[in-house]
């Protein structure tokens, strides 16, 4: 069972952090190239404490 949560569960976390008072990051790939570990579209979400998720 992988730990990663859905793609379409990242923006819900980043609210949810910042809710919580945490300063939040959303990131989303627009382009690659080569061999990439995610497509275009993935997003991450990160915390002022370099937490992150995605």
């Amino acid at each position: 069972m992988s730990l990663d949560p859905l793609p379409d569960q990242i923006p819900e976390i980043a609210l949810s952090w910042h809710q919580a008072g945490r300063s939040v990051w959303l990131a989303t790939v627009i382009e690659t190239w080569g061999s990439a570990p995610r497509g275009v579209g993935s997003q991450m979400v990160v915390d002022g404490d370099g937490a992150m998720m995605g």
